[in-house]
């Protein structure tokens, strides 16, 4: 059972050669356990299942008894090594079937007997084997029986062994969990063995008992350990040879002995006390209900004991009533559940006691005993309900989940109780479900019983309410923390629906417009959810509803009449969702209908359609729908492969993370489709069918590699490198022992086939390995890894793949990975070391192949060499460090220089990365030489920090922490001493970013490569075999590194190096803490010293960024100490930090530039609590630490307030969650009852706070502490109903908040009131409201109070759901103050205080039903606010007049939009003319910002909008230019325009006259072309000078057309490059807008405009919108797409409703080659030939040439604007419309003037590329100047446009174009030359 039994099995088999032979032949595993080698558990299992057979003959056959015996003994020690993984014992245990019993049992005996006579202590690992032996092992149980007290003495020793050590170790864990197995298995030999007799109790039976009492007893054991010795001990109960009665009373003897002092802990005593207790229950009372022990005794006693046991009755003294045992345990267990401590396993156990209180409810009702009395039943009802009202949302992780449970059994229970005809029907189920409504919607825990108590209603019951129950789960799928409890609330709902008669029918008029508005919701959160959980619950349950839906949405899309769609019907859908919603609802309904059963009607039209639209969720969800299927084998059909070869390829650079991640997961299940069913038709010889297949996974491969190219941005990257790698994943799996054998054939079949063949699937090709390799060098971590991850797993690296004709392929790919290496910036190091991994693990590693690596200045050369002594990966290493030991030689005499030239870090993440694969292969000949190899490595990165930690601290040796200030003086100390030139100036010069970033990322890389080498040696001792083979690091050692990551993190201000220590700081803690070396107690040193330094005020550290690296120390160790099960750091932190945070402030005053160690004991108290890790170990010190941080407020220290301030709002989101506010109110869930319950001592502190601050009100200086008070009150929810016991300590809160209303500051006026409503019951807040607003009229002149009073009202309304009448009384008294009778128009003393009555006016009306909630009030409310807007002038009188006069304004809005939607009245149009024409500019900004809000809201009919256009053009004509209004009236303008656009491109529509949009236009031309106009009034100006433009256009004007589009199409061009989001976004909607009409209107006049002119314009119009169809932006793209879509196109995609833009970008070409072919040439030669409008191209040859030094001078590269322009891409489309250009123009001549300009600009630009090509790509086989970014797209652009020239040629020998010869000279040249990227090399062989 131990390494002893091991080793005597080893000795005895290497003395047996045959059975050695025979072990290693037939059963290697054997050999790996025996030699405690790392096994496979599933290759194990499959290795001797396939040759047990053979084996156990062979064993047979052997007649030599010694053979036998030392097999059994070998097996034997291998079947006990592995007992604890049953399936691996099992094939063991079948080894040993061929073995004699009787020597069977002899080895047995012995191994087992030994043990039981050795004096020496068993380990953890050992005791948990003896107690799987015991269990399992059915040879064992009769030496149990016979050695029954040695086995209890055993026990006994060492549960006593592991307590008097004061450890929570796992011995004792294992002790006690035999013990449990023991009494288990055994009761007839506890019977036997355990003496009820008072004098005779000293049996080692006895004694063991005595044992688990203790550990019962004990606080410091782990929880799971005395939870077993609870059930290990009634286990013993049960087994005792007496009456229920005795059992009953050993038990509560034990229980409350329990409570006493340990010395009472003998079994003496509780059979003295069973005595009494037979004839007297113990009182309730009389059992504390905090200790564990006494809950894990209870918790064992009702899982373990019988029916009878928990039935039998109890005469409870001075009633008349006998109680069932398991009734009086309830309420034992409800006083458990009241203590905090005992949180989460309280109710656990009042889970298990319902559970079993369930099974014995029948039995119950037959004995009908007096104490199962109805009275007792609801009393024990109505506790468990109060209990599962306080914790439904508890913060203890576990108690929610667990409440729900107990809740559902309650269900159940009364299900039973109803059936056996005790319970009222529905009675009380249904008084709980409309309870549950009632309360507010965002409540979480409310949805989890809702969905229990549904299960058991009747469908009626469950069925009222509908309409509030429907919104309330709607509003939940806004929130992803309601969504799934929400959604179960559905599913049941349909469970019940799907019960009845015609349940279609009821769905659909119940549920159908519910579930499509959803479906249809703005927000794609709501839309994702209900697709997600509504829409699968409706289809399972419903299945006739998705047909029904399907038939509908697909009659609503159809232009024509549908056979089975009433017109009704049809109508009545498309008046309410668009015809996108639609499209995107029957895309979703068919994708689900599919997913469930796998088949649906296709429909190709409105497939494409969804395909084709530019929304990106649409376009998803149909390809989603193409790859799903619910049959895992279907086959690909024709329509699936032909559409995504259509959509995919315009989907590659979507801008959306889950976009990507949802497409590639698509795929994926299509290519399992298709590799199973295509392997399964290879079975039937049914090749035929499976070619479109193949050809399709072909396809995607190319695709994918083709898109690889430079120059691809980060999204088209990504997404061809996921599918490439799910590609590889499925149909070129590299480890194939995991799967079938059948599964492995036929794939191979499927595989041989495809590529011999068909010739296909050629996936590891060249131009797939240079393209993948290429994105190890991208600048983004996901690409390089993602590329890097693949090449290693699934690429052939070995030399016959790899050759090259002129260097060592390998040896080159070293170099350049060493030469990025050595780049000073990052990216480049990180490109470096995964290329150099690579190397090193598939060449250097794999194939055992030297290289020696020689330093050039700042290159590396590296040759590979004759084999060494030393294994290849060691001797690459050394090289490695040399190179790092040279550089940090280099790095101590000139800094400056080796920043720049040595770049340490870029050859340390090689080590990084190199290290785990040299670790996991070390040999135990290799060890030694690794080992020192380590250390030396160890010592370097310490020593390369201490250098870094000089040059930042300017060569101070100090424990100080150097401020930024300070660092940059020594940086440029530094600077200085090496460059004699240098000077200092405020812009950072190259010099100092490149040593600052030198300095940062050495220390970031060197900390983070200390904790992985620690992590390393820790694995590796895990997986040795014996210690002398360990890779180990001395005490010595680990204590240098702990020192090290102290060092960094008390002395470095920086964060990224402070976060990178912190993983390798962290990484070292969970190694130390884990492991058993002396090295171990590190960890709890550094803490204690860091602790206690602080709390002596004896660290002489200042780390003013939030204390820096301090909190990470603590956190670290604190994080590392949860996998050890034990919290005593964690306890000890948080007792030192309390303590020195509560030190008091020293009245002397310290230097300012040290911190005070209570602001680090609080920053440190913050980050704790921050980490959701520790979350659970934290709860118990919240209160100390809210109480603390209240405190810290009222510190005269500045430093300490601003601490306590940011670790009381981590304690906010700790307490209640992540704040939570829709529509303005925020969604508070604990109630004041809840927060008493968690926090029990917290709101008596807070009472006794605000006790301290009296009459505040009268003064503007307050007491600090009050604004965490009153905010933690504020976070407080509502309470449903207030208890009595809680309603005088509200009464206490309300009396001294309430006069904080009156404050006269604002801010504690906002937060007494929110502090009001969480002490106001809901069922008092009405006669409260009623009250306050009764006091107003008599204390006017109080501005303060009544100011405070509106507030409070104001969030009273705000917080619950009001009933109608109540509603009405409050708005009609509202409204009475607001305009009384004697109502005067002269304004208000106070104009806020009138503003925000008018305010909380505005917000109950927008709550109100309608119109005909206030009747005849209605209209006296329009006319008050029609008079008081009237009578405006244009000063205000009053402070706060503007404000009120805002809220007047949009109070009367709302109130006339309500009646103009109703029917009512037609006074709209005449207010929006009242307010647009105010004389107060707020209430024109209000009236548009409301327009807006309604414009939005779609609520307003278009009628209505053609008079406010008209509005605008009037107040436009009239408005002073810059007036403020200007900007927000255009903006309404051009909003209104675009919504409205296909109804007002009629010009008739708008009433307007010609004069008046000339004279618009004129102003708006203007202003746009005026000096020192700013971007924002140039947005606004721009779309609606198009808008105006565009009337214009379709009217019969005498407008001078040409220079009015001129200047348009000018602007709009010479505005491309302008960096700012919104005027490339009205540049895009100009073009929308106008850009069709202009290009249809120079067509239409092509007469009176000059063709030069129609030219440019046409030609700038175009750039323009091919520019911007490329944007960054995704809005912009799809604008730009809109004027595309509008065009005249050929396309039969025109009739679609939308078009994504990268379809757009291909119609654009092919529309501007049909129809504008001047411009199309000058568009597609710029593109092509990388024209920047120079003749010379002096851009290539400087861009060429910067590309080449540009590391040596600039540390960043400079980004790119437009990530979205892919030159590559528009290359390849430019090139397809310049070959259709030429063969549509006509005549020859004039295609031949085109050829001819185009050879002389290519034969200019390729030249330049000869000379430079040449130079640069020699000795350069793959990582050359033509795989770069830049450079690619130039080359690639060049040499489509000489393939055009030869492919004319070619097509057309007889044509003459000059310098055609030289353009052959210069292409026989290039093609001459070697090493280009594969699709450059590709484009030449097709020219040629």
């Amino acid at each position: 059972m131990d390494q002893h039994h091991l080793e005597s099995a080893r000795t005895k088999v290497a003395g047996n050669p045959v059975l050695q032979k025979l072990i290693k032949d037939y059963a290697n595993s054997v050999w790996d356990v025996l030699h405690a080698k790392p096994i496979d558990r599933h290759k194990l299992v499959k290795e001797i299942e396939a040759s047990s057979e053979k084996l156990l003959s062979l064993i047979q056959e052997s007649e030599e008894c010694h053979f036998i015996q030392d097999y059994t003994t070998a097996v034997l020690a291998c079947y006990i090594a592995c007992i604890e993984t049953s399936s691996l014992a099992r094939c063991f245990k079948k080894l040993l079937e061929p073995i004699p019993h009787a020597l069977l049992m002899e080895e047995i005996s012995f191994v087992f007997l030994s043990h039981l006579s050795s004096d020496t202590h068993m380990t953890s690992a050992t005791m948990s084997k003896f107690g799987h032996l015991i269990e399992q092992c059915a040879e064992v149980q009769p030496l149990i029986v016979d050695s029954y007290p040695q086995v209890c003495n055993i026990l006994h020793k060492h549960i006593s062994l592991a307590l008097n050590v004061n450890t929570t170790s796992d011995l004792l864990y294992s002790t006690v969990k035999t013990s449990l197995v023991l009494f288990q298995h055994f009761p007839q030999q506890t019977k036997l063995h355990l003496s009820l007799q008072v004098n005779d109790t000293s049996s080692p039976l006895t004694s063991l008992v005595q044992s688990l009492l203790v550990v019962l007893a004990e606080s410091h054991c782990s929880s799971e350990t005395v939870l077993l010795a609870g059930t290990a001990y009634s286990m013993m109960l049960n087994s005792l040879p007496c009456s229920p009665v005795t059992i009953c009373s050993l038990f509560w003897s034990s229980l409350t002995i329990l409570n006493q002092h340990k010395k009472f802990l003998n079994w003496e005593q509780i059979l003295r006390n069973s005595v009494d207790f037979e004839k007297k229950s113990p009182h309730i009372g009389a059992i504390r209900s905090d200790k564990f022990g006494c809950l894990s005794l209870v918790r064992g006693f009702i899982s373990s004991t019988e029916n009878p046991f928990l039935l039998l009755e109890e005469h409870i003294e001075g009633t008349n009533m006998n109680v069932p045992l398991i009734m009086r345990l309830f309420f034992t267990i409800y006083k458990m559940c009241k203590t905090i401590s005992l949180d989460y396993h309280s109710f656990n156990l009042l889970h298990i006691w319902y559970s079993r209180y369930l099974r014995l409810l029948p039995e119950l009702y037959i004995k009908n005993s007096s104490g199962f009395s109805q009275e007792n039943r609801e009393k024990l009802e109505s506790q468990s309900l109060e209990l599962i009202w306080l914790h439904w949302d508890s913060p203890v992780e576990g108690v929610s989940e667990t409440v729900s449970n107990i809740f559902h059994i309650m269900c159940q229970i009364w299900h039973v109780e109803r059936s056996l005809g005790s319970q009222d029907g529905n009675a009380l189920p249904q008084k709980l479900l409309q309870r549950l409504i009632t309360l507010p919607w965002y409540v979480k825990g409310k949805y989890k019983l809702m969905s229990s108590l549904l299960q058991f209603l009747e469908y009626n019951n469950a069925f009222s309410n509908l309409e509030e129950v429907k919104s309330q789960l709607v509003m939940c799928m806004a929130t992803n923390h309601l969504v799934t409890s929400a959604s179960e609330v559905y599913r049941v709902y349909m469970t019940k629906l799907a019960l009845c008669k015609d349940a279609v029918s009821i769905w659909d008029q119940d549920w159908r417009n519910t579930l499509l508005d959803g479906l249809a919701n703005e927000d794609e959160l709501v839309k994702r959810n209900i697709c997600h959980y509504w829409l699968p619950s409706t289809l399972k349950f419903i299945p006739q509803c998705g047909q029904h839906l399907s038939m509908l949405l697909t009659g609503a899309l159809s232009p024509s009449k549908h056979p089975q769609l009433d017109l009704c019907h049809k109508l009545d859908l498309q008046s309410k969702w668009s015809h996108p919603e639609l499209l995107h609802i029957w895309i979703m309904v068919s994708l689900t209908m599919r997913n469930l059963s796998g088949s649906i009607e296709w429909n190709e039209a409105l497939l494409r359609e969804a395909l084709c639209s530019e929304s990106a969720p649409l376009r998803l969800d149909a390809l989603t729908l193409l790859c799903s299927s619910a049959k895992k084998a279907e086959m690909l059909h024709s329509l699936e492969s032909k559409l995504l070869m259509e959509a995919l390829p315009v989907n590659l650079n979507i801008d959306s993370a889950p976009f990507r991640q949802n497409l590639v997961s698509a795929l994926k299940k299509l290519l399992i489709r298709i590799r199973d069913s295509c392997s399964s038709l290879m079975k039937t010889q049914n090749l035929s069918s499976i070619d479109h297949s193949i050809e399709f996974v072909d396809w995607l491969h190319r695709l994918c590699t083709e898109n690889l190219v430079p120059g691809s941005n980060f999204q088209r990257r990504k997404m061809c490198l996921e599918i490439l790698n799910v590609i590889y994943e499925v149909f070129v799996l590299p480890d194939l022992s995991y799967k079938r054998k059948s599964f492995v054939d036929s794939l191979k079949k499927l595989i041989t086939f495809a590529q011999q063949e068909k010739e296909l699937w050629d996936f590891t090709s060249s131009m797939s390995f240079v393209s993948i390799l290429l994105c190890i060098l991208d600048g983004t971590d996901e690409v390089r890894e993602l590329a890097a991850d693949i090449l290693e797993k699934y690429f052939d690296w070995s030399p016959k793949y790899l050759s090259s004709s002129k260097k060592n392929l390998p040896a080159h790919l070293l170099s350049e990975a060493l030469c990025l290496c050595n780049s000073p910036r990052h990216p480049d190091c990180l490109s470096g070391s995964l290329l150099c991994k690579l190397v090193f693990c598939k060449v250097i590693a794999d194939q055992k192949r030297y290289f020696t690596i020689h330093s050039v200045s700042r290159m590396y050369e590296v040759e590979e060499t004759t084999p060494s002594e030393l294994p290849s990966t060691l001797y690459f290493m050394r090289s490695l460090l040399k190179q790092i030991e040279l550089g940090l030689s280099a790095a101590t005499q000139n800094p400056v220089v080796a920043s720049k030239e040595k770049s340490l870090h870029g050859l340390i993440c090689c080590i990084e990365e190199c290290l785990p694969y040299c670790i996991e292969s070390v040999e135990d000949n290799e060890v030694i030489a690794w080992q020192s190899v380590l250390e030396y490595i160890i010592n370097l990165a310490i020593r390369i920090i201490n250098v870094v930690m000089c040059i930042l601290s300017g060569g101070q040796d100090s424990t100080a922490c150097p401020s930024f200030a300070d660092i940059a003086v020594a940086l440029e100390n530094v600077i200085c001493d090496s460059q004699a030139t240098y000077q200092t100036s405020v812009v950072l010069s190259n010099e100092y970013q490149f040593l600052l970033s030198w300095c940062w990322i050495n220390l970031k890389e060197s900390s983070s490569l200390l904790g992985q080498i620690v992590n390393l040696v820790n694995k590796n001792q895990k997986r040795s075999t014996t210690a002398t083979k360990n890779l180990t690091l001395s005490f010595e050692v680990y204590q240098k590194i702990s020192d090290t990551f102290v060092k960094v993190l008390t002395q470095c201000r920086h964060r990224g190096a402070i976060e990178n220590c912190r993983s390798g700081f962290i990484d070292f803690c969970m190694t130390l803490l884990s492991t058993k070396h002396s090295a171990s107690s590190i960890p709890e040193k550094v803490l204690v010293q860091i602790l206690k330094s602080l709390n002596s005020g004896e660290l002489d550290v200042s780390i003013t960024r939030r204390s820096a690296g301090l909190p990470i120390i603590v956190q670290c160790i604190c994080i590392s100490e949860r996998k050890t099960k034990n919290g005593h750091l964690m306890t000890y932190s948080m007792k030192s930090l309390f303590a020195t945070a509560s030190q008091p402030v020293p009245v002397a005053s310290t230097c300012e530039k040290r911190d005070l160690n209570q602001v680090h004991a609080l920053n440190i108290l913050r980050v704790l609590f921050g980490d959701n890790n520790l979350n659970t170990g934290l709860l118990a010190h919240i209160s100390e630490a809210v109480k603390l941080v209240i405190a810290g407020f009222e510190s005269p220290s500045w430093a300490i307030r601003n601490a306590s301030t940011q670790l009381f709002s981590t304690l906010m989101t700790r307490m209640f969650g992540q704040k939570k506010i829709k529509d303005g109110c925020v969604l508070n869930t604990m109630s004041l009852e809840e927060l008493a319950v968690h926090f029990p001592d917290l709101l008596p502190f807070l009472l006794s706070k605000l006790s301290q601050s009296k009459n505040v009100q009268r003064t503007i200086h307050i007491q600090p502490s009050l604004f965490p008070v009153l905010t933690l009150l504020s976070n407080v929810g509502a309470s449903e109903k207030i208890k009595d016991d809680t309603v005088n300590l509200c009464d206490q809160f309300s009396m001294l908040i309430e006069p904080l209303t009156e404050s006269r500051v604002y801010q504690m006026r906002e937060l007494a009131a929110s502090a009001m409503v969480a002490v106001t019951a809901p069922s008092q807040r009405h006669n409260k409201i009623i009250m306050l607003l009764h006091q107003i009229p008599n204390i006017q002149d109080q501005h303060n109070k009544v100011h405070g009073i509106f507030i409070f009202v104001e969030k009273l309304l705000q917080a619950q759901s009001w009933n109608k009448d109540d509603l009405k009384s409050i708005l009609q008294k509202l409204i009475n103050l607001a305009f009384p009778q004697d109502f005067p128009l002269d304004p208000p003393s106070c104009g806020l205080i009138q503003a925000r009555l008018i305010q909380i006016i505005k917000n109950t009306v927008l709550a109100t039903p309608g119109i005909d909630f206030l009747g005849d009030n209605w209209s006296q409310l329009c006319t008050h606010l029609w008079q008081q807007i009237e009578s405006t002038t244009k000063n205000s009188p009053t402070i706060g007049f503007s404000s009120m006069l805002s809220e007047h304004a949009e109070l009367l809005f709302h109130c006339t939009t309500a009646s103009y939607v109703a029917g009512e009245a037609d006074s709209l149009k005449p207010v929006v003319d009242l307010l647009l024409t105010s004389k107060c500019y707020e209430v024109q900004e209000r009236c548009c910002q409301t327009l807006h809000q309604y414009l939005q809201s779609k609520k307003l009919p278009v009628t209505f909008w053609e008079s406010v256009m008209e509005q605008f053009i009037s107040l436009q004509l009239n408005v002073s230019r810059y007036s403020p209004i200007q900007i927000t009236v255009l903006d309404l303008f051009n909003a209104v325009y675009l919504k409205w656009s296909d109804h007002f491109d009629n010009y008739t529509h708008l009433h307007l006259r010609t004069e008046d949009i000339n004279i618009i236009l004129n102003q708006l031309r203007e202003e746009l072309l005026s000096v020192g106009i700013g971007t924002a009034l140039q947005s606004t100006i721009l779309p609606a000078l198009s808008i105006c433009t565009k009337l214009i256009s379709t009217s019969p004007s005498t407008t001078k057309f040409e220079e009015l589009y001129l200047m348009w199409s000018s602007y709009l061009f010479q505005q491309l490059g302008n960096v700012d989001s919104n005027l490339r976004m009205a540049l895009s909607q100009s073009l929308a807008i106008a850009g069709n009409a202009v290009l249809s209107t120079i067509n239409l006049l092509a007469k009176s405009i000059s063709p030069v002119s129609q030219k440019e314009i046409s030609y700038k119009i175009f750039h323009t919108a091919l520019y911007l169809l490329q944007d960054d932006i995704n809005e912009v793209r799809n604008w730009a797409a809109h004027f595309v879509h509008s065009l005249p196109l050929l396309s039969s995609l025109k009739q679609f409703s939308s078009l994504q833009s990268n379809i757009c970008l291909k119609l654009l070409f092919h529309h501007l080659v049909c129809h504008y072919p001047s411009a199309a040439w000058d568009i597609l030669y710029d593109l092509l030939c990388y024209n920047d409008g120079s003749e010379c191209a002096a851009s290539l040859e400087a861009m060429l040439s910067r590309k080449l030094q540009i590391s040596s001078w600039q540390l960043f590269d400079q980004e790119d604007n437009n990530c979205f322009a892919e030159k590559m891409v528009v290359n390849q489309m430019a090139h397809a419309a310049l070959v259709k250009l030429l063969s549509n123009t006509k005549p020859v001549s004039k295609r031949e003037q085109y050829l001819s300009t185009l050879c002389t600009s290519v034969l200019h630009k390729g030249t330049i590329l000869f000379e430079s090509l040449s130079k640069n790509l020699k000795e350069k086989p793959l990582l050359n100047i033509s795989c770069d970014v830049q450079v690619f797209p130039v080359i690639q652009g060049i040499f489509l446009a000489t393939n055009t020239i030869m492919d004319y040629l070619y097509r057309h020998p007889e044509a003459h174009i000059e310098q055609i010869n030289n353009l052959k000279s210069m292409y026989a040249k290039l093609e001459k030359v070697r090493n280009l990227h594969p699709v450059i090399q590709s484009i030449m062989l097709q020219a040629t």
